[in-house]
């Protein structure tokens, strides 16, 4: 009985190993620019979403500096698995928060309806991985992004 336990025992942790779990894919480097008439676009969020939700691809996703360049990371890694993506971008606040703001927040999280939105200098069909026309192949090397508006 003790041996039959130890047997079950060794199974479950060699099954919930790295090993006995699907790794995931590859990151290969990813950066870019975002330029709106020609001048670099600071606090946009950039990201990658996977075009085929089977391939095991996680979404990337990185922010525009003063400069308009971003690096794109996976979960925390840098880079973006093997794969096409739909490139969407969002308004990233780098306004702190006021007191009135925070008050306007519902306890659970959620935007009040006073809350102001921010505004983009780009199109709302490219905030949506459904309607955004830009798309992105990361293939097995270092790769660059250029979305120019």
């Amino acid at each position: 009985m003790r041996c039959a336990c130890c047997l079950l025992l060794l199974a479950t942790v060699v099954g919930c190993s790295e090993t006995g779990a699907s790794k995931a894919p590859p990151l290969f480097s990813v950066s870019g620019i975002l330029t709106i008439g020609d001048k670099p676009t600071p606090d946009v969020a950039v990201q990658l979403m996977p075009m085929d939700v089977n391939s095991g691809a996680r979404p990337a996703s990185g922010i525009t500096g003063s400069d308009g360049r971003f690096v794109v990371s996976t979960n925390g890694k840098l880079g973006a698995a093997k794969g096409k993506y739909k490139v969407v971008l969002g308004v990233v606040s780098s306004k702190p928060m006021s007191h009135e703001d925070y008050k306007k927040i519902s306890g659970d999280g959620t935007k009040a309806k006073g809350m102001p939105k921010a505004a983009a200098p780009f199109p709302d069909s490219w905030t949506r991985p459904n309607s955004s026309p830009l798309e992105h192949e990361v293939v097995d090397k270092s790769t660059t992004v250029e979305i120019k508006i």
